[in-house]
């Protein structure tokens, strides 16, 4: 919140967004994690380790303290396993590659340029994902553009409904294009924090 503050009393212009992914976990593509664990350098014998628990385990579904049938996953992390936090966090990783390079060919601006070296553009932390967009509606359906591929290639699915959008110096006009652009609900900058408030 004091990040959100501090660009909003300094005058950015632009939206903040707070991705909601559906059934996080669940949704991970095993091919796109194992090429991911590759590309970043992993060994043969770590990625062979982790193929072993992502095609080896089974999942039972309790309902009224009955337990089903176990049966076995196509793909999806699993809840509880210890492994799973740092596994999700090298998923969503590639994203912020994606939108790092995308900033470097000029495709997409974070906020905070003249705060910051070349602005702030994404903060993860577990499974949040929070995007920083400066006031440029071609750059917003980029990023559009960006996220679709992800989506594609990890297997991840965002929830738009569920996602937030909070608009920053924004006029009322450019608050409804970018919310029609990510097809999601407009939130507004806390009404109770003023420019005259310490972000501090």
């Amino acid at each position: 919140m004091k990040l959100f503050i501090v660009f909003y009393k300094s005058g950015c212009s632009g939206i903040v967004l707070k991705l909601d992914y559906e059934k996080a976990y669940d949704r991970v593509n095993w091919d796109f994690l194992l090429d991911t664990l590759r590309k970043r350098g992993f060994g043969f014998k770590w990625v062979s380790w982790i193929r072993r628990i992502l095609h080896n385990g089974s999942v039972g579904v309790k309902v009224n303290n009955v337990e089903g049938e176990y049966f076995e996953t196509g793909k999806g992390l699993r809840q509880g396993d210890p492994l799973s936090p740092i596994l999700f966090n090298l998923v969503v990783d590639v994203l912020t590659k994606m939108l790092s390079k995308a900033t470097s060919h000029g495709l997409i601006s974070g906020l905070g340029a003249e705060l910051i070296p070349d602005g702030v553009v994404s903060l993860q932390y577990a499974d949040d994902t929070i995007l920083f967009l400066e006031n440029d509606i071609n750059k917003a359906k980029n990023l559009k553009n960006i996220l679709t591929c992800f989506e594609l290639m990890s297997g991840m699915k965002i929830n738009y409904d569920k996602s937030e959008m909070i608009p920053m110096n924004l006029e009322d006009y450019e608050e409804k294009m970018y919310a029609g652009n990510f097809g999601l609900p407009c939130w507004g900058f806390p009404h109770q924090i003023s420019r005259d408030s310490s972000p501090l």
